[in-house]
């Protein structure tokens, strides 16, 4: 089953990625682990994890952990996608260019 296209901010500060959950509940996936996140405020909270295949820029990267947001409504991507990337940002067009 797939989703999307989905809107998601790129934060180059974020180790990980991040998706509300009512996202990821529709797809029926199986937790992977149970994790502790901090925030960038220092709070820690329980978190699960799961193993999805995303579709960035008409590529797929298998096989990438996100954390399931039960509080927030946005998708965070963070440095374990965005690593896989090549990213231009054309800050005057408020643009941003995705390649693999």
């Amino acid at each position: 089953m797939a989703i999307g296209p989905l809107n998601a901010f790129i934060d180059t500060g974020a180790d990980a990625t991040i998706v509300p959950v009512r996202f990821i509940a529709p797809l029926g996936l199986q937790v992977d682990a149970r994790k502790y996140l901090r925030s960038q405020w220092g709070e820690r909270r329980k978190v699960y994890t799961y193993f999805v295949d995303l579709e960035i820029a008409e590529s797929r990267l298998p096989m990438i952990e996100i954390i399931a947001d039960e509080r927030g409504g946005e998708i965070i991507l963070g440095r374990n996608v965005l690593n896989n990337l090549i990213m231009t940002l054309n800050g005057p067009k408020q643009m941003v260019d995705i390649r693999l």
